[in-house]
């Protein structure tokens, strides 16, 4: 994911949290009304339905004992939600220590946004210790079609990120 990530930013995708690789403990705080097979199909099948937003792309800059994350939609694709999980010192891509190791119930937070920017933004506090941070956000836009809406959902390139100072 974080290779992916990085090489194909542009990539849309919906990584459900903790959902990867048959885990059936969902994150108490995951989306319940995600409905995006249906509003898919509306999207790219249908016509007067409005477009899917384009993958948003990710800012990040540690500051201190923080890390402060900014994740920005083209003009004209406009998000209703921002929401980002977090977890520190997650084995490599594909290895048995990133599968197994589930995102933190209590590593997660809403993101405020910002209309005029197009973007949500978040601080995050670093773990004492951590030498890199993995993050991915989800944003929420609904799909109308005959007076019918589609709650869809839509992830910021998954992210990781160095932690170290020297």
């Amino acid at each position: 994911m974080a290779w992916g990530g990085r090489h194909h930013p542009g990539i849309p995708i919906y990584p459900r949290i903790n959902s990867g690789h048959g885990k059936s403990r969902r994150h108490p705080n995951a989306e319940t009304d995600e409905q995006n097979k249906p509003a898919f199909l509306l999207q790219n099948f249908f016509k007067g339905v409005a477009a899917p937003f384009t993958p948003p792309s990710v800012t990040t800059r540690v500051d201190g004992q923080r890390l402060l994350v900014t994740v920005t939609f083209e003009p004209g694709s406009v998000s209703e939600s921002g929401r980002i999980w977090w977890m520190f010192d997650r084995g490599p891509d594909g290895s048995a220590a990133y599968i197994n190791k589930l995102f933190p119930s209590d590593q997660w937070k809403d993101m405020p946004g910002d209309s005029k920017t197009n973007s949500w933004s978040t601080t995050i506090p670093i773990e004492t210790g951590a030498s890199h941070i993995d993050f991915f956000s989800n944003h929420r836009k609904t799909v109308t079609y005959r007076s019918v809406n589609y709650s869809s959902y839509r992830s910021s390139p998954y992210t990781r990120v160095s932690l170290d100072r020297n």
